[in-house]
């Protein structure tokens, strides 16, 4: 036979069959459906262990390798370590807030545990689990042939708790997922009884009187607040911020922080193990040691050092570990195409169920449906419930609170109607059979005569049927009936059997001719539901929880060290020196500056690019080795070069003095610390430290705008003192000196005021600052001699900002400035600590 090749267009092929892929993704794997609360896995696990193996509550535990080869063979044609794994979770009381499978063995952890392998551990259904099956054989929902058509599965199960909402649901799918926080069931089901007598209530009604919040199997506190919570039970989405619960304990004059619950899918080993690090590391010097202490409850203990302030310990913890969390709802689920009424189309059936009647046959109307007449309709409507010819498909949906409840508060009442109807046909089917001999007790004698007049079984069942007037059905119960029921307490006890029948198909009628007694009915089932499997709240709700402040130097440990910077960008910090030449450099390096601080103050690198970059002195490499280069911290420039550097220290930073003098004789307070900075185009700007002392990003802070091809010479400490000048060479041989508070001060970036008037193709070399008489500018002219720009020379008296300056030399230019290390002594019995 020639095969037949058939041409087809790839992208609409592709495009086909993902989609194919997608929907099975999203309706056969991912998400659970709104009524059930299930995937197809979860629902087909505890449908095998119900249905076929029978592993109720009550039954023994059962291997579940053996669990796991039943559905697989039967209903589920994946893996056999995914159905493991889902049955696993569905038994693990920290992932579920109710647990529908009860697990023996290990079935893993919360500290991440994986469970045993299959062929050692054993499982059964759960009591709550019998609420979701209980109903399965009575025709309440539809079924499905299974994989290979040999068998048949349930295309949801019966539930009579809303599994969704209180044991929420996790799961990603094509394009969608899903993530469903878990509630109390005791507030879902307050939250449904009020829906049944006030359908009206709205989502703000729910939340104030019902559903306070989601409830976590872990516990831990949540801190949304009211309004944030309504708009995610609005939206179908939003974060949830978890936190979690500890106290305090205090042991032989010790403190310690114990941690008694953990947010939602925390794994405890890790948190443990994040700490330690942490405390390791001395990120946290306020705890010394961790410890988990925990059994059936989670304990993990903080111990403190003395004197500590325990908040300023979970501050750090809960910025730094998952010990505060998000959970972020998406609350997307499988909702059915219509919730269909089994009554709305049977307009007929509740015709006939509202005539028939349930007094013997000599006492009927005349009109009255016969219990034959609606039991043959009956099954002829229950197997087209059962099979309908277009099976509805659930499709995904984003649902808010009350919607979620809505669906299932109507899917109980399918449920409901169809579980009444197939119980009206199975005790109308007894009644059917309990009348019969009935009829025959009245004339016991002549169906025995009857009986023994007889050639055959069917003879008998003919002269029976003719007799007295029942059906084949009824003739042969009768012929099946043993000899001893005929005796007198036997009658009496099928007569009683036939009264307590008509009572409850006079019950089942009443619930079905009336829609507001089905609801009460379900009603009073969600009462009971509450009142047997209800329990308080595991997770708190704390809306106004205090803020623990958090400062990031609080947790660095209080050091006195220097800090090294050489002029060609590498720094370091060491706990001590002896001299200048004892400090580790690179070959062809200088040191730059040498100045103490301390591990919780910032330095500050100024470049020749107008930024300024700031750090934790204890992010500095610590080595007595050449350290780092600081471009490997900070995102520079190509040429971006060091212009300064000070370390926000009491000992470095000096107070500026008034630019004016007071005019009452009053000694006014000195200002902020300032800096100096000047450009190689004599542009120069004064400005305070305020805004750049906390630590900056890598790109760092502008301090000095320049022109084009402009670049920071220097950058220095300056105290405005009448004596402090401004030393300025330039490299055509011209110097200038004058007052330092002559360059104006600027509160942010700016291209500042001229310094000094540069003649064309003129830059400045250098400037620094003194105060001494013989202080100054040590410089080199092209003949290699040195020279120094001081005040103690006649012509470089103090002059004013902003002049050409005068000739330092008459002939040649200025190559090079020698400048000293900036060395900042600090006194011996000066720490830097702020005075109390």
């Amino acid at each position: 036979m020639v095969a037949k090749v058939e041409k087809i267009q790839l992208h609409k092929t592709a495009k086909k069959r993902y989609l194919n892929y997608a929907m099975s993704v999203i309706t056969s794997r991912a998400l659970p459906d709104v009524r059930d609360g299930l995937k197809p896995v979860q629902r087909r696990i505890l449908y095998g262990m119900f249905s076929n193996l029978r592993l109720t509550h009550d039954a023994k535990h059962m291997k579940s390798a053996r669990i796991v080869g039943e559905v697989m063979g039967k209903y589920h044609p994946h893996g056999d370590q995914s159905i493991y794994d889902a049955m696993v979770r569905m038994a693990q009381d920290f992932s579920l807030r109710y647990p529908l499978v009860s697990g023996y063995g290990n079935f893993g952890s919360v500290d991440g545990d994986s469970a045993a392998a299959m062929r050692y551990t054993e499982a059964r259904l759960t009591n709550l689990s019998s609420e979701l099956l209980d109903e399965i054989k009575k025709n309440t929902v539809l079924f499905r042939p299974n994989y290979d058509g040999t068998d048949s599965e349930p295309t949801v199960l019966p539930s009579q708790v809303p599994t969704l909402l209180i044991n929420g649901a996790t799961g990603i799918a094509v394009g969608m997922a899903t993530n469903i926080p878990p509630h109390n069931l005791g507030e879902c089901l307050d939250a449904l009884i009020a829906l049944i007598d006030e359908p009206t209530l709205e989502i703000e009604d729910l939340v104030d009187r019902h559903i306070k919040g989601p409830d976590f199997p872990t516990g831990g506190v949540m801190l949304n607040s009211v309004d944030e919570l309504l708009e995610m039970y609005k939206t179908g989405s939003g974060p949830i911020l978890m936190r979690a619960s500890w106290e305090v304990e205090s042991h032989d004059y010790k403190k310690f922080i114990v941690i008694t619950s953990l947010p939602y899918t925390v794994n405890k080993s890790t948190l443990v193990e994040k700490i330690a690090d942490h405390i390791i590391q001395g990120n946290l010097p306020q705890v010394q040691d961790v410890r988990d202490e925990s059994t059936d409850d989670i304990r993990v203990v903080l111990e403190l050092k003395r004197g500590t302030d325990p908040e300023l310990a979970m501050a750090y913890l809960l910025k730094h570990t998952p010990l505060e969390s998000r959970f972020h709802v998406n609350m997307t689920c499988l909702v059915p195409a219509e919730q269909p009424d089994p009554l709305a189309r049977g307009s007929e059936l509740k015709d006939m169920i509202k005539r028939f009647s349930l007094k013997p046959a000599t006492e009927r109307k005349e009109d009255a449906v016969e219990v034959i007449e609606l039991l043959d309709y009956l099954r002829e409507f229950q197997a087209e419930l059962a099979n309908p010819e277009d099976p509805p498909v659930p499709t995904p949906a984003v649902l808010d609170l009350k919607q979620m409840l809505t669906y299932f508060r109507d899917f109980r009442m399918e449920v409901l109607v169809r579980r009444l109807l197939f119980e009206l046909e199975k005790i109308l089917g007894r009644i059917h059979i309990l009348e019969a001999f009935e009829i025959i007790f009245n004339d016991l004698d002549k169906a025995i005569e009857l009986i023994r007049a007889s050639t055959s079984k069917k003879d008998a069942a003919k002269r029976l049927i003719e007799y007295f007037k029942i059906d084949a059905l009824q003739a042969d119960a009768i012929l099946e009936t043993k000899l001893y029921r005929l005796a007198k307490l036997e009658i009496e006890n099928i007569r009683a059997e036939l009264a307590e029948r008509r009572k409850e198909a006079k019950k089942i009628r009443t619930l079905l001719m009336s829609e507001t007694k089905r609801w009460e009915h379900i009603r009073n089932e969600f009462v009971v539901l509450r009142d047997v499997y209800g329990d308080a709240r595991r997770t708190v709700i704390e809306v106004n929880a205090p803020e623990l402040e958090y400062s990031e130097a609080d947790y660095i440990l209080d050091e006195d060290v220097w800090v090294i910077v050489t002029r060609d960008g590498w720094f370091k910090r060491q706990k001590s020196y002896s001299d200048l030449s004892t400090i580790r450099v690179r070959d062809n390096d200088k040191l730059g500056w040498v100045m103490p601080g301390r591990t919780r103050n910032t330095l500050l690198i100024f470049t020749t690019t107008g930024r300024v970059y700031t750090m934790r002195i204890d992010d500095v490499p610590s080595t007595t080795g050449y350290g780092d280069p600081i471009q490997a911290h900070f995102d520079f420039e190509d040429g971006e070069k060091i212009a300064g550097v000070i370390t926000m220290d009491k000992r470095v930073l000096k107070p500026v003095a008034p630019d004016q003098p007071s005019l009452v004789g009053e000694e006014e307070e000195p200002g902020e610390p300032e800096m100096i900075a000047i450009s190689a185009q004599g542009q120069g700007v004064r400005f305070s430290l305020e805004g750049y002392d906390e630590p900056s990003t890598v790109k760092g802070r502008m301090y000095m705008r320049l022109g084009k091809k402009d670049s920071v010479i220097n950058v220095e400490p300056c105290t405005c003192v009448e004596e402090e000048l401004v030393t300025i060479a330039t490299r055509e041989g011209r110097g200038l000196t004058f007052q330092s508070r002559e360059i104006n001060v600027y509160k942010g970036a700016a291209k500042g005021v001229k310094t000094i008037s540069l003649e064309k193709g003129d830059e400045i070399l250098a400037w620094t600052l003194s105060t001494g008489y013989y202080e100054g500018l040590e410089v080199e002219t092209s003949r290699g001699k040195k020279l120094t720009i001081s005040r103690s020379k006649s012509a470089f008296q103090p002059t004013s900002r902003g002049n050409k300056g005068r000739w330092v030399i008459q002939r040649g230019h200025l190559v090079r400035a020698h400048l000293p290390t900036v060395e900042v002594q600090k006194a011996e019995d000066d720490d830097g600590l702020e005075e109390e």
